[in-house]
C-alpha cells in the first residue's frame, strides 16, 4: 500500500493511505486529504493511481507543489520522495519497498559447553609444630641450591631461636636479591616498576600494609556542550522564522480585511434606497459587516455578515475573512476580492 506521511512536530505522524484511483488534496473540507493550513490552496493538487504508477498533478496552486525541493506540474512519485504542498511537507511511502526488519539474534545453543569457572584454591592449613617444613625449590639459574626455607612456627621466641630447621629471614633476603637478573635494577628506573630489594621485605612483612601500585584515578570529563548549543541555536532560529512568517501572514490578512471594509462602505451608500435591506452596518471597531434582508413582508429576516475572524472564536487570533449567511455554511476567505464577490452573489440571491 502507498501512503503520504505528515510528520507534525510534537505529535505522532499522520498517515494518509492512497486507496482510491484519484485523491484530491487541499484546504477545503471537500478534499480527500484536507490540510487546514494557510499556505495550502482550497484545491491544491490531485494524485492519480493507474497501472501501478502514482502521478502527482498540481492544480495551479498559489504556493505550488514540490517534489524533493523542485516545483512541479506533473510528477510520478517513487518510494522516499518528499512532497510539499505549500509549506506542508510529507513523505511518500510504498510499504512494499520498505526494508524488512533485521532478524532477531539466535539464542545460545542448548548443547554449548558450560562456561568454565576457575575458583581460587583452598587455603593450606597452618603448619603444626611437629610437621616438617616444606622445601623451597632452587631457581634454575642459581649455581648452588639454597638451604630449605621454613616459616617459623607460631611458638614462643625462645623456641623459635632454638630450632635448627628454620632460616633467618634477614640473612636469606640478600641472597634472593643477589639471584635476580642483571636487568632488574635498570627496570626500576622505568615508571610503574618496583625495586626488588625494596619491595620484597614489605611484601613479606604483613605489618607493612598494601604496597602494590594503584592505578591513577580516572579523570572526570564533562559533556561536550558545543553540540547542545548548536541544536538550541537551530531551534531558536527556526522558531524566529516561524514567528516572522505568522506576523507577515497576519499583516497581509489585515490589509485584505480593511479593503473589504472600504468596499462595504461604498456598497452601503449605493443601496441606501433599497427597502428590502432593513439593516446595513459596517463597524470597524467590532470588525464586522452585518446585513438583514426581508424580501417579502412577513417573512423572517435573513442574515448576511462578514467578520474579521470566525464570529464564534473572537478570543483567538483572526485567521481570515469569514462569511455567515442564513441557510448557508460558514465560509472563510483570504482575499478581499473573493469575500466581496461572494457577498454580492449571496445578497443578490436573497433579494431575487
Amino acid at each position: 500500500m502507498v501512503k503520504l506521511v505528515w510528520k507534525v512536530p510534537g505529535q505522532a505522524p499522520l498517515a494518509f493511505p492512497l486507496r482510491q484511483e484519484r485523491v484530491s488534496v487541499g484546504r477545503d473540507a471537500g478534499n480527500d486529504i484536507r490540510l487546514p493550513e494557510p499556505a495550502v490552496s482550497s484545491r491544491h493538487a490531485t494524485i492519480i493511481r493507474k497501472a501501478g504508477r502514482v502521478v502527482l498533478h498540481d492544480l495551479k496552486s498559489s504556493n505550488g507543489t514540490w517534489v524533493n525541493g523542485a516545483r512541479i506540474d506533473n510528477q510520478e512519485l517513487v518510494h522516499g520522495d518528499m512532497v510539499a504542498f505549500g509549506r506542508v511537507v510529507m513523505a511518500f511511502i510504498d510499504e512494499d519497498l520498505e526494508a524488512p526488519a533485521p532478524p532477531p539474534k539466535p539464542a545460545a545453543h542448548a548443547d554449548a559447553p558450560p562456561r568454565r569457572v576457575i575458583s581460587a584454591p583452598p587455603p593450606s592449613p597452618a603448619p603444626s609444630p611437629a610437621a616438617s617444613p616444606a622445601p623451597v625449590p632452587a631457581p634454575p639459574s642459581a649455581p648452588p641450591p639454597l638451604p630449605p626455607l621454613a616459616w617459623p612456627a607460631p611458638a614462643s621466641p625462645a623456641r623459635a631461636s632454638s630450632s635448627s630447621s628454620s632460616v633467618d629471614l634477614e640473612a636469606t633476603l640478600p641472597r634472593l636479591v643477589a639471584m635476580a637478573p642483571a636487568a632488574a635494577p635498570a627496570a626500576a628506573d622505568q615508571p610503574g616498576s618496583l625495586a626488588l630489594d625494596a619491595t620484597l621485605p614489605r611484601l613479606l612483612d604483613p605489618a607493612a600494609g598494601d604496597t602494590l601500585p594503584r592505578p591513577p584515578p580516572p579523570v572526570a570529563t564533562g559533556p561536550d556542550l558545543k553540540e547542545l548549543d548548536r541544536l538550541l541555536g537551530s531551534i531558536r532560529s527556526f522558531r524566529d522564522q516561524e514567528t516572522d512568517v505568522v506576523r507577515q501572514r497576519q499583516a497581509e490578512l489585515l490589509h485584505e480585511w480593511r479593503a473589504t471594509l472600504s468596499y462595504a462602505e461604498a456598497m452601503k451608500a449605493r443601496l441606501a434606497d433599497e427597502s428590502r435591506i432593513r439593516f446595513f452596518d459596517v463597524s470597524e471597531r467590532r470588525q464586522e459587516i452585518v446585513l438583514r434582508i426581508v424580501r417579502i413582508p412577513g417573512e423572517p429576516n435573513r442574515l448576511l455578515s462578514l467578520t474579521w475572524g470566525h464570529p464564534d472564536q473572537r478570543d483567538k487570533a483572526p485567521d481570515g475573512i469569514w462569511m455567515r449567511a442564513t441557510h448557508n455554511p460558514d465560509r472563510r476567505f483570504y482575499k478581499s476580492a473573493e469575500a466581496v464577490r461572494e457577498l454580492v452573489a449571496t445578497l443578490a440571491s436573497f433579494l431575487a
